[in-house]
């Protein structure tokens, strides 16, 4: 420990793209990564909220579910800004801002609820290299509730962006 030093040098500091850690830990099974998905209020006021839906579809997209009477989802159709920060052991800690978008109005799995698309601009590292995360936000689920959040989740993952007026 003696020769550890407390930096910030990382290869993904400030990049485009999820970095495979934060894919590999956001495709984790139901409950083990909760995703704090932060919007923008009408007045301006950050909103934050805590979501176990967030999947990633691509390196530069992610998708989660949200309840239509949501805060949340408000915000999105009315200011697409969107800040996501991901904490999952034993190293990923990021800071993801995108812009985000309604892709499906109502899920069948749940019909109160609608898929939201983030298109990633940017990827900020929170790690800290010489600690090690412990645990994160997690949730246990059994039974038929996890069997109905994994179709949840496939259906969050598998929906087909809204075509745009020509």
């Amino acid at each position: 420990m003696a020769d550890e030093q407390l930096q910030h040098p990382s290869p993904w500091d400030q990049q485009r793209d999820l970095p495979a850690e934060a894919i590999d830990a956001l495709r984790r099974p139901v409950g083990q990564v909760v995703a704090i998905v932060a919007t923008v209020d009408a007045d301006g006021a950050p909103r934050t909220a805590a979501f176990g839906s967030v999947r990633p579809i691509t390196p530069r997209t992610l998708r989660f579910g949200c309840n239509r009477a949501h805060d949340t989802f408000a915000n999105v159709v009315r200011d697409g800004r969107v800040m996501v920060a991901v904490f999952a052991p034993p190293d990923v800690a990021v800071g993801i801002r995108g812009q985000a978008r309604v892709v499906a109005e109502q899920m069948r799995a749940l019909p109160g609820d609608a898929v939201i698309q983030i298109d990633v601009e940017a990827v900020k590292n929170d790690f800290l290299p010489a600690a090690a995360i412990v645990t994160g936000i997690t949730y246990t689920v059994t039974g038929e509730v996890a069997r109905q959040l994994d179709r949840y989740l496939a259906e969050v993952e598998a929906a087909e962006p809204k075509r745009s007026p020509s």
